[in-house]
């Protein structure tokens, strides 16, 4: 344990602002973001990702990004341009995907909105939600699959509605997805369990921004109040608790900025927490099986990724 605790190495980067922290972890490569903003920390060094277009902090749109298993490959969907001559939805979003290797971006699809990004377990498939040439007041929201060889993307079938920018989790064998669902006043915002081939949805509770396990045995999300982190099976048995907040009348806390983020072994979760209205944000290292907190990195950017490291 102290060797772990004296191997996550503070960097600042040097903006001279706040949210300027990462940190890195041994044979590891973890995903810090913010908006216009990614940082790529390795256990040698960090390195900035910049988005292929300027438009101040994104248009004032942030998804949540994510990094492939393997930490080659960055999957982004951000404001890519604006198309004035539209009567509505005049910001266009795309799904970008970043070479580490090559330093490169590409992007693709023309959408209204656009959520968070997640690699399947092989990194083959990225799932995201995403609204595409809908009337103002539809708000029609569709569950897209990237195929990352073919580069070709196609809907999946979901009987339910889906947030757009909350955090999704394929299952080991790419067959379901933890996702977001939105029920409105029959139940708000539950943490659900989606059949790729059926559409059929079961739910494990209200929350916020699942994520499952690497090994397959949990999924992780937010209870409503975005100050719990629990954990349950992927059929909805042994609820429990892994991470509570504490709360007073000068010091208000919650989970925020995408979903818990798994280590490859399933052994911990890292944790993005809110101070207050967000200004501040310290990310927590958790021990799944007993709870302990290993390291508390303040100021920080928000987590979005852990992968075994390319080195």
């Amino acid at each position: 344990m102290r060797n772990l605790f004296a191997a996550l190495l503070l960097c600042t980067l040097g903006l001279g602002g706040l949210h300027s922290v990462t940190f890195s972890i041994p044979n590891s490569s973890l995903l810090f973001a913010t908006y216009n903003d990614v940082r790529f920390a390795m256990p040698d060094r960090t390195e900035a990702v910049r988005l292929p277009v300027e438009l101040g902090a994104n248009h004032g749109y942030f998804a949540y990004p994510s990094i492939s298993p393997g930490g080659d490959l960055i999957a982004w969907g951000f404001a890519s341009r604006i198309q004035e001559d539209r009567a509505y939805n005049k910001a266009r979003y795309s799904l970008g995907l970043y070479s580490l290797t090559e330093r490169k971006w590409k992007t693709y699809g023309d959408f209204d909105e656009i959520g968070a990004t997640a690699f399947s377990a092989d990194g083959s498939k990225i799932a995201f939600v995403a609204q595409h040439d809908n009337k103002p007041r539809e708000y029609k929201r569709d569950l897209f699959i990237f195929d990352v060889a073919k580069e070709t993307w196609t809907s999946a079938p979901c009987q339910e509605r889906l947030w757009v920018n909350a955090s999704l989790g394929w299952s080991p064998d790419a067959k379901r997805l933890a996702v977001n669902i939105d029920r409105g006043d029959k139940g708000g915002s539950m943490a659900a369990v989606l059949d790729l081939d059926t559409g059929s949805v079961h739910p494990l509770g209200q929350g916020s921004n699942p994520s499952w396990s690497p090994s397959g045995e949990w999924i992780s999300y937010y209870d409503p109040s975005g100050s719990k982190c629990l954990l349950v099976r992927p059929d909805g048995t042994s609820l429990k608790t892994i991470r509570k907040l504490s709360q007073s009348a000068f010091s208000y806390r919650r989970f925020g900025y995408g979903g818990p983020v798994w280590s490859p072994d399933s052994r911990q979760i890292l944790l993005s927490e809110m101070k207050g209205d967000g200004d501040y944000i310290d990310v927590v290292l958790v021990n799944v099986e007993t709870g302990q907190v290993t390291k508390r990195a303040k100021n920080c950017l928000s987590v979005f990724g852990w992968a075994s490291s390319r080195r």
